[in-house]
This record gives structure tokens, sequence and C-alpha cells, in this order.
């Protein structure tokens, strides 16, 4: 058989796995929407989900470390990845867009005024500072952590062996 750039994967068991936990999962949100008891449903298909998803992913580091993957692959991976970021922040992007048209034009539907009469508005001081400045310094804490890991890698020649 031909060798080829491209990753051929073997058949692997977590994307049935993945969409039985799903399945179950919302098998388990129709319950509540049907005002039945469902709890245990949706903590055994969250659970499940969870370990398909930690299992198949551990599947993908293991393939990466044993060199199954050819630069072609990893490169895809990547970009997979990136794109993906790039999806979530046109999404993020597009929600604070919505919000902005609807503060500077307010429909007839909401009487012409933003926020509609009725809504009180949440403090900016409160939960929500404690929450951007966590954000913020996680994101700087782990800016500082991968710094400190390229300069150990380039400086003393070190890798990290998983």
């Amino acid at each position: 058989m031909k060798r080829t750039l491209y990753h051929l994967v073997k058949p692997s068991v977590w994307p049935l796995t993945s969409a039985i936990s799903v399945s179950i999962l919302l098998l388990g949100l129709v319950c509540v929407f049907q005002q039945k008891p469902a709890g245990l449903i949706i903590i055994y298909g969250l659970v499940n989900l969870l370990f398909s998803a930690g299992f198949w992913f551990l599947d993908i580091v293991n393939e990466s470390l044993t060199k199954k993957h050819t630069l072609v692959v990893a490169d895809g991976l990547r970009m997979g990845f990136i794109l993906f970021i790039v999806s979530e922040a046109i999404l993020f992007a597009s929600f604070f867009a919505a919000f902005f048209y609807i503060g500077i034009s307010p429909s007839l539907e909401i009487g012409f005024q933003f926020p509609a009469s009725g809504i009180t508005l949440i403090s900016p001081f409160g939960v929500s500072l404690l929450n951007t400045l966590l954000l913020l310094t996680s994101g700087y804490v782990l800016t500082l952590f991968i710094l400190s890991l390229n300069l150990k890698k380039y400086a003393l020649n070190y890798t990290l062996d998983f």
C-alpha cells in the first residue's frame, strides 16, 4: 500500500459513543421540556459525552505523539483549530453587533427605547467586573506560561515529554 501525506484514521468507537451520548442528553432535555423527571438521564448523557470526548481527544494526542501525523496532517489540525477560534470570534462579534444595533436604533416593538421598559439593568461593577478581571488575569498568566515554556525550549534546548 502506498503511503500518502494524509492521515487515514483507523476505525474508532468514539464517534458512535459520542452520538449515543448526545442522543441520551437530548432525550433528557425532551423529558424536561415535557415536565417529566430527567435529572439522571441528563447527567448520564453528559458524563458519557465528556468521557467520549476526552478519550477521543486522548486518541488524537496519542496518534500525534507516536508520530502517526505527517506535517500535512499536523498543519491541517492546526488550521482547523485556528478556523474554529476565528469562527467563535466572528460569532461573538455578531452578538455584540446585534446588541449595539438594537441599542442605537431601537424598534417599535420595544417602544423606541433601549433598554425596553420593565427591564432592570445589571450593575457593571458587580459580578460582571469580577468575571472580566478573572478572564483578563487568566489570559495574562497563560501567556506568561507559554512564553516561559518557549524560552526554556529555545534557550536550554529543552522540550516537554508527555
